[in-house]
């Protein structure tokens, strides 16, 4: 299975990554960082098995589109892709604005820009876009519970 982590800076990404990759240790953790050049990587990691993908497609649509003069490469073919492997799971990192943008202002200092509203609005837009994402909120739900439930299937 991939699991595909995707949401705006602050928004709970690596807390996520980072359970998930102590429990699912036989798992490759790749983060393809953003930047104009992704249809490669991006390409490359969905050939691997057991792969946790911090930042992936929905990465390129949305900071391409608001950084660049859009994503670098076709976004709907690349969907497609990704949507061909049906055990693979999506999960959209989204607390509430506010909590992003406090946590965003602590953490300034290592940001390649200056503010993360608009890079919000648009996964906010995302989600209703894309409703098969799993919405991963970490003001509302504890990271280990969320884990058991969408990743394992474990149901109270």
């Amino acid at each position: 299975m991939k699991i595909i982590l995707e949401g705006p800076d602050c928004a709970g990404k690596t807390t996520l990554a980072n359970l998930l990759k102590q429990k699912l240790t036989d798992y490759l953790y790749i983060h393809n960082g953003i930047y104009s050049k992704a249809y490669k990587p991006h390409v490359d990691c969905l050939k691997l098995d057991n792969v946790i993908i911090d930042r992936h497609w929905p990465s390129e649509l949305v900071y391409g589109t608001i950084f660049r003069a859009g994503p670098s490469y076709n976004i709907y073919q690349m969907e497609q892709h990704c949507k061909n492997n049906a055990t693979n799971k999506y999960i959209l990192c989204l607390p509430p604005k506010d909590l992003v943008l406090k946590r965003f202002l602590e953490r300034k200092e290592h940001e390649d820009f200056e503010d993360v509203s608009k890079v919000y609005d648009a996964y906010h837009l995302f989600k209703n876009m894309y409703p098969y994402w799993t919405l991963y909120n970490y003001a509302e739900h504890n990271t280990e519970e969320f884990v058991k439930r969408e990743i394992y299937g474990q149901r109270d």
